[in-house]
């Protein structure tokens, strides 16, 4: 892309993400959004629609349901 067309497409925007604007370390860019977010709790797979949808996904795919 041309150096008029990337100016000219950026020209109307009023946000940034800095991450994409320059190259990091993949696994950098994880620990700092990790640590950003915090501690929480994995709470998946505790409700009855859950199983439900793993049981049918588990059909699908040939195995037995969880």
């Amino acid at each position: 892309m041309e150096r008029r067309e990337r100016e000219r497409i950026v020209a109307p925007c009023e946000r940034f993400v800095v991450a994409w604007t320059a190259p990091h370390d993949p696994a950098e860019t994880f620990r700092a959004l990790a640590e950003r977010a915090g501690a929480r709790l994995d709470v998946y797979g505790g409700r009855e629609s859950d199983k439900r949808l793993e049981g049918r996904v588990a059909e699908l795919l040939g195995g037995r349901p969880p």
